[in-house]
């Protein structure tokens, strides 16, 4: 079986930072299928583009835009493609650095869920595709962030949280875009509402409303990097009342519009 080196991965490298600590590489897939393998170190896949699906001995993930992907090292998987363009991003983590990093990543491989995580990979990708030599300490914060554990079990498994965490993550990351109320949310979870709104920062680590607006806020940086929809047109997919609601929102967070955002992504 073969292993990939560091900064290695099967298809076309478009862009590649190595900072002795993490390797972060930009790549278009080409191989409608690749044989189990390897990867000598840990990483994060996060696919921008396409779609892929990823085989372990666990079984199979169906990826699509915004998929968050952790790798521990040498965990061996295989990938298929369909015949359409795709591209993702690595973040490649090296060993040393690993592991004397006290919140180093759970072992295994598995989808990070957390919304939150997705809009550091965001941040990653920025930061790479527009680095210069005063952006080290930058990456390096982000990489913590991206690393350490999240406020529940990233792997999903309901041992560590009641079913109705599960229930109203899956509901809320299944339908980004409706605008989902708190009665709504307790019905189908079949909880009181005082009790969700109390109990839902233990699990998620932020309020219900928090939650809503980041898990909008990762779908409508999806799209503006894995679609041509106009700002207006991802604002109303993603679940915001109107453009100017996703613009204030966007820049809340991120200190810049959403249309300067998207150019710092291409």
């Amino acid at each position: 079986m073969k292993t990939l080196l560091n900064g290695e991965f099967f298809g076309i490298q478009d862009r590649k930072l190595e900072l002795g600590y993490v390797t972060m590489t930009a790549t278009t897939y080409t191989h409608e299928r690749v044989d189990w393998h390897q990867h000598e170190n840990a990483y994060f896949t996060f696919l921008l583009a396409g779609k892929m699906a990823e085989i372990d001995h666990r079984g199979r993930l169906d990826c699509t835009p915004g998929t968050l992907l952790f790798h521990d090292a040498e965990e061996a998987h295989y990938n298929l493609k369909p015949k359409e363009y795709t591209r993702g991003f690595h973040v490649e983590l090296g060993q040393d650095w690993l592991t004397h990093f006290d919140g180093r990543a759970k072992s295994g491989s598995y989808p990070v869920l957390d919304p939150r995580k997705k809009l550091i990979a965001f941040e990653l990708l920025r930061e790479f595709l527009n680095f210069d030599d005063s952006q080290p300490a930058a990456i390096e914060c982000l990489v913590n962030s991206l690393v350490q554990s999240t406020e529940w079990d990233t792997h999903g498994q309901g041992s560590v949280a009641p079913k109705w965490v599960m229930l109203i993550r899956e509901l809320i990351h299944d339908l980004p875009g409706r605008r989902w109320t708190l009665t709504e949310l307790s019905i189908a979870a079949d909880i009181h509402p005082n009790h969700l709104s109390r109990a839902f920062p233990g699990y998620f680590g932020c309020t219900l409303g928090q939650y809503l607006r980041t898990v909008r806020v990762e779908r409508a940086l999806t799209l503006m990097v894995s679609s041509n929809l106009s700002l207006s047109e991802i604002s109303h997919t993603a679940g915001f009342s109107d453009q100017s609601h996703f613009i204030r929102t966007f820049r809340s967070m991120f200190r810049r519009t959403p249309l300067r955002y998207r150019k710092s992504l291409v």
